[in-house]
């Protein structure tokens, strides 16, 4: 009768461990799912003022050739009308970078970019902005997402690198 119990006792503790194992990787994976649905909250906030600022600056762009053309001309009631179009466009430029910049405060992802030569603000933005999350932090599976495909090209004792946008052959 004891070697019964102790069995019973023994897989009884065994049932306990896994029942405690599987409630770990519950909570394992609510936090996982919170994390988730955080970045993908962050990226469509990203994605709208990524959008926004397009616009902005595309009106930028546009008030600023309207005014050089019109300074050439001379019109002088104009030009000031259009002097206040690029001040308001600037003004709207600057606001959107800055809540871009906020958010990008709040993406481990985007210092490890910007870490690197020649990627600036704008650049993390928009690569976080349409990247889908989860290939954040995956070199090889963006690369191949965006359709370019690192090449290593070596001879003797020269090695060069390059993005090739024939993919994997």
């Amino acid at each position: 009768i004891s070697m019964g119990n102790t069995a019973q006792g023994l897989n009884l503790s065994y049932q306990q461990d896994r029942a405690a194992d599987m409630l770990k990787q519950a909570d394992d994976l609510a936090t996982s799912i919170e994390v988730m649905k955080r970045q993908y909250a962050l990226q469509q906030e990203l994605a709208e003022w990524m959008t926004y600022r397009d616009q902005v600056v595309d009106k930028l762009t546009q008030a600023r050739n309207q005014l050089e053309a019109a300074t050439r001309r001379g019109g002088a009631g104009i030009v000031a009308a259009l002097q206040a179009d690029r001040t308001h466009f600037e003004r709207q430029r600057d606001q959107a970078d800055a809540a871009i910049r906020a958010l990008l405060g709040q993406i481990p992802e985007a210092a490890v970019l910007q870490a690197m030569i020649g990627v600036g603000m704008v650049t993390t933005a928009a690569v976080l902005a349409w990247l889908p999350s989860e290939l954040w932090g995956q070199a090889k599976e963006a690369a191949a997402y965006a359709g370019t495909c690192p090449q290593i090209s070596a001879s003797g004792q020269h090695e060069r690198s390059h993005l090739s946008q024939h993919g994997h052959r």
